[in-house]
């Protein structure tokens, strides 16, 4: 990616997020079934796999599947929590520190989150970027630096 993940490239993000887990459960599964077929069929596979002995390429299989295992627990929960803010508006910091910001707290005191706008709406701004910025620094005019010749 090679960038920080942002407003402007967020929704790639999820989606290259998404793709990942995919490949990662694929190659998880994919490994699995060779691993069950090289126990199950080991005549065929003799056959084919001359550069490995048949235990030696179910172990690989194995150890695919509980790499992939290993990696997709994390990714998973990774992306679940992308989901949950997606579906809230908010920021994985907005989510964490919602007690120390006044804008979470509704006149009484009650938890409130005034960035949301319904799941619709929320999923077409982080992944259309309708998202309204008022921060100043995207609207304010920059002027261009002169350059002279020494």
């Amino acid at each position: 990616l090679n960038n920080c993940i942002g407003q402007r490239n967020r929704g790639r993000f999820y989606i290259f997020l998404s793709a990942l887990i995919l490949d990662v459960s694929i190659l998880g599964s994919l490994a699995c079934l060779t691993a069950l077929q090289v126990s199950i069929e080991p005549k065929w596979h003799a056959a084919h796999a001359q550069w490995l002995s048949l235990q030696q390429r179910e172990a690989l299989m194995w150890v695919l599947v509980v790499t992939a295992t290993l990696f997709l627990v994390p990714l998973i929960r990774f992306w679940g929590n992308r989901t949950r803010n997606l579906l809230a508006n908010l920021t994985t910091n907005e989510r964490i520190n919602q007690n120390r910001y006044a804008h979470f707290k509704s006149i009484n005191g009650r938890p409130i989150n005034p960035f949301d706008r319904g799941c619709f709406s929320n999923c077409r701004a982080y992944f259309c970027g309708t998202a309204q910025q008022d921060d100043g620094l995207l609207t304010q005019e920059v002027e261009p630096a002169c350059l002279e010749p020494p």
